[in-house]
């Protein structure tokens, strides 16, 4: 007599457990695809985030010195033993104003109607500064 014990496939053809292995391959690749395609985008959306943080960051404008408006006003030092214009332009200079000491020293001379860089101790100058207040 025949054995009628059935096993999981007998129901099937005999190529049958191959084509659920094939298709089981399949199902492993599609879904092997779509988690490629998910990391992907999530990838995609996270740089574009990033990128647009720094951008953000750089092209914004910042409220340091740009919505601060200084005003410029004028102030009288007594030269001291030692001193010379660029010392006293080096000590008073606002960088945020100046491009470099040599520009500041200029504005001194011109202010105080100075033909060369020698000063006088216990002589007065009058020197530009700014101010918020």
């Amino acid at each position: 007599m025949q054995n009628l014990k059935q096993t999981p496939y007998s129901f099937y053809s005999t190529s049958s457990p191959i084509c659920i292995q094939r298709n089981n391959v399949r199902i492993r690749r599609i879904l092997s695809k779509n988690r490629i395609v998910t990391l992907s985008l999530l990838f995609g959306i996270a740089s574009f985030i990033i990128i647009g943080i720094i951008l953000f960051t750089v092209f914004l404008p910042s409220k340091s010195n740009q919505d601060i408006v200084a005003n410029k006003y004028y102030k009288s030092i007594q030269i001291q033993k030692g001193d010379t214009l660029w010392s006293i332009a080096t000590e008073n200079m606002d960088v945020n104003y100046y491009k470099n000491t040599s520009e500041y020293v200029k504005e001194i001379k011109t202010i105080n109607a100075l033909v060369s860089d020698r000063v006088t101790a216990g002589n007065y100058i009058i020197i530009p500064y700014y101010s918020t207040d």
